[in-house]
């Protein structure tokens, strides 16, 4: 028997929202057939690709009966807006990270998704990262031990890429906030990893690099998790180069750097299976004798560890499986929230340039 079809909407149609229609229809009994846009003429270049998708900029043309589900692609304090309208007219919602911007957005929010039955979701990719997922399974095993120290880093030139599609990020009546923006993956990430959640943060920021950049272009931020495990979390938006998602996690019985683990007995194995029996290949000798000469490589090598593709085609599919069977989308509304409150706290905490402790 064919499975029932799934019919997308996608709400903004920047970098991001051409990514989704992309990637949500390659996907089996799915199909994107509209999108939405307040600025059609900016990408009718793009537009005129998709000739089986209508492309609308009436908001309430998604709201007629047509869809199942939507992907919220739209500015980042937009979102809120859009969201909670797409569930209180019973539509399958998934909205790009930040899930909002303030505390009380998410209040309202979960009053809302109270009395729905729609699958709801943040798009939240770093958690599929196959090296990121291996090590949280290493770490949650009990491999390293204690974890005594984690960091993340998310290094990303957005000079360019800030106004490919549209100059939202950079208007100066609100630019996108690089914690809420970008650091939230990290942030999350962290979090996710160790286990727990976060009970003090301090932070730092600077705008050295990207001087037209209408908000801070740099933030370091350091965390205390429940256990005491100390976290570092680093974001810049103004350091040429390609963009750098890096781990590395230290623990009582090992460390993690990206996708390499090093034992205490100082046995040294790659962490990209999913089995968590065959993580524990160990390298080659000759291999294995260079990383013990040369142990800064663990942050490096291999050089790609960041599968963005993958990692997005397997959080739609897992929101997919989701729709279809009633199955919890991993990344919820709780992940989101958790996210935001903690992306809000190291606003604080470098505006204030002071602790911010987190209440549960």
């Amino acid at each position: 028997m064919a499975k029932q079809e799934i019919k997308f909407a996608v709400l903004g149609f920047g970098g991001a929202g051409v990514a989704h229609v992309r990637r949500l229809s390659s996907i089996g009994g799915v199909r994107v057939v509209k999108v939405y846009d307040t600025k059609l003429e900016k990408v009718k270049k793009i537009v005129s690709k998709y000739k089986e998708i209508t492309f609308t900029d009436r908001f309430e043309d998604i709201l007629d009966g047509s869809v199942d589900a939507v992907s919220i692609c739209t500015p980042d304090h937009t979102h809120f807006e859009y969201a909670v309208q797409t569930v209180k007219n019973g539509l399958h919602t998934l909205v790009e990270k930040p899930m909002f911007v303030s505390y009380r957005e998410c209040e309202k929010m979960e009053s809302v998704l109270r009395s729905s039955d729609v699958v709801f979701g943040v798009h939240h990719q770093m958690r599929y990262i196959p090296a990121f997922r291996a090590a949280h399974d290493l770490v949650q095993s009990g491999y390293l031990g204690d974890i005594i120290v984690i960091e993340a880093d998310y290094i990303h030139d957005m000079r360019k890429r800030a106004t490919l599609y549209d100059d939202w990020r950079i208007d100066k009546s609100y630019p996108q906030n690089i914690v809420l923006g970008g650091m939230s993956h990290t942030l999350d990430l962290m979090r996710w990893l160790v286990g727990e959640e976060v009970e003090e943060i301090c932070a730092i920021s600077a705008h050295k690099g990207w001087k037209d950049y209408p908000d801070v272009d740099t933030v370091v931020a350091t965390l205390r998790f429940k256990s005491d495990t100390i976290g570092k979390g680093t974001i810049t938006i103004s350091s040429s180069g390609p963009q750098r998602n890096t781990i590395a996690i230290y623990g009582t019985k090992g460390q993690i750097h990206n996708n390499i683990f090093r034992d205490a007995d100082g046995h040294v194995s790659f962490t990209v299976k999913s089995d968590l029996g065959r993580k524990m290949n160990v390298l080659s000798k000759p291999f294995t004798w260079f990383l013990k000469q040369e142990p800064s490589i663990l942050r490096d090598y291999p050089f790609s560890i960041y599968e963005h593709e993958i990692a997005c085609k397997t959080l739609l599919l897992d929101f997919v499986l989701a729709i279809r069977t009633g199955k919890p989308f991993p990344a919820g509304f709780d992940i989101g929230r958790s996210a935001v409150q903690l992306c809000l706290a190291c606003i604080e905490a470098y505006k204030s340039r002071g602790k911010v402790t987190l209440t549960s």
